[in-house]
């Protein structure tokens, strides 16, 4: 296996961890029976959305499940993707830095609004996906 394909494996194998975990955080930390304080305060207050009107902790736990379903599923397409063909990495070289750039996109996200594990994720994810591009278009 080339350099190149291992690195695109770890950033597609960073982002399906950073999936689970941010399932694995919702269902373990927001569905305990000792809720903190604040889950009431967000139940009680509602989000007027278009045709709908739900409790803001909802809407919070459904943002936050569909961020960990899609960095799952890409993360799976890349590995499915590069298993499946590894030679496509070298015919399309733009696969890597899409990857790169979309996790270019979570990272900085993540430094403006988040905390230091998900920088961290989708930072190595942006590195290994970028490194592989690069090594990609050297030969």
């Amino acid at each position: 296996m080339s350099t190149s394909i291992l690195l695109f494996h770890v950033g597609t194998w960073t982002l399906m961890l950073f999936g689970l975990g941010h399932l694995f955080i919702d269902f373990m930390v927001t569905r305990r029976p000792d809720e903190p304080s604040i889950f009431g305060v967000m139940r009680r207050h509602q989000v007027k959305l278009p045709g709908r009107k739900i409790q803001l902790l909802d809407f919070v736990r459904g943002y936050s499940l569909l961020i960990g379903v899609l960095l799952l599923a890409f993360g799976a397409l890349c590995a499915v993707l590069v298993n499946s063909a590894p030679e496509i990495l070298v015919r399309v070289p733009l696969i890597p830095f899409f990857a790169c750039g979309v996790s270019a996109i979570c990272t900085a996200l993540a430094i403006r609004y988040l905390f230091a594990v998900p920088i961290l994720m989708s930072g190595f994810a942006c590195a290994a996906f970028g490194l592989s591009g690069g090594l990609l278009l050297s030969f």
